[in-house]
């Protein structure tokens, strides 16, 4: 019995505590079988996917479209099933009504005049014209179906065609960015020997030199280049095209490369030696034209 003035387990504890003491004691243990059940994690969603035919295509496929798109290629989709009234249908749907309501009120008429019989032969000649007009509509709806089919399939495939061509031109500028920081970080280290040797240039390391040849490659080069201003990633700049005729030539095929998806890019080192050559060049053909222009005035000026 407790002491007067010593309280009491009891009063030490409270009726939750008591209660979790009483279920350790049988043996209640915490585990995961009585907790709540987890959340379940919800998908990722993708705010420019677009769902058609019962199959869902990315944003990534598709790339960004504007609520009027989605509204069309939907449109699309519901002709495609067969959901739209479309006018030619319902004009159509009228001329049979006409058609075969004029057919019924002159087989009343002929019946006021020749019997039963007319009645019968004009009603029967009703419903003929219902029934073709009918087939011609149900003709008219699968024209239609087909023709919302084939133009939303159309549609989504020049989309996707659309993006991956972007996302390929994409990674085209990208992987040439990438070869630029390549190529200026190799420039730095130029002295680690061996793995700069694309990039070093002493005559001592090359042989069957032809500055003949040289000069022809950089001339036929020079003529296959044509500077162009365009835009390319987003961004507005003045370069030249890379096209057949340039890598058609013997300088232009050292220095064009293929990337993703088979586009060509720009050779960095290769690329440098050639500006070099034709700067050389250039300077060379501007010495021959200044001698050539004061042996021309020499001679006028003894004359």
């Amino acid at each position: 019995m407790a002491r007067p003035g010593n309280p009491t387990y009891s009063s030490m504890t409270s009726p939750e505590e008591r209660s979790q003491g009483r279920g350790r004691k049988v043996g209640v243990r915490n585990t995961p079988y009585n907790q709540p059940p987890a959340q379940p994690s919800q998908p990722p969603v993708d705010p420019g996917a677009i769902t058609l035919g019962g199959r869902t295509f990315a944003g990534s496929e598709v790339g960004e479209m504007s609520d009027f798109e989605r509204e069309h290629l939907y449109g699309l989709e519901q002709q495609a099933l067969g959901n739209v009234d479309s006018l030619a249908q319902q004009q159509m749907r009228r001329n049979i009504g006409q058609l075969a309501g004029a057919q019924t009120g002159i087989a009343r008429s002929m019946s006021a005049r020749s019997g039963a019989s007319a009645l019968r032969s004009g009603m029967s000649r009703g419903e003929q014209v219902l029934a073709q007009g009918q087939e011609q509509l149900g003709a008219l709806k699968a024209q239609e179906q087909q023709i919302g089919s084939d133009t939303m399939r159309d549609e989504i495939l020049q989309r996707i065609a659309m993006q991956r061509s972007f996302n390929a031109q994409e990674a085209a500028a990208d992987e040439n960015r990438k070869m630029a920081l390549i190529g200026q970080g190799i420039s730095s280290l130029a002295t680690i020997g061996v793995a700069l040797l694309p990039l070093m240039s002493d005559e001592r390391l090359k042989s069957g030199k032809s500055p003949e040849k040289g000069e022809g490659d950089i001339r036929e080069l020079l003529s296959s280049l044509q500077p162009t201003n365009y835009n390319m990633g987003g961004k507005n700049e003045t370069g030249i095209l890379l096209n057949e005729k340039v890598e058609s030539t013997d300088a232009g095929k050292d220095m064009i490369r293929k990337g993703p998806a088979g586009l060509r890019m720009i050779d960095q080192p290769q690329a440098t030696k050639k500006m070099l050559a034709a700067m050389a060049l250039l300077h060379k053909d501007n010495e021959d034209l200044r001698g050539r222009l004061g042996k021309l005035e020499g001679k006028k000026g003894k004359k």
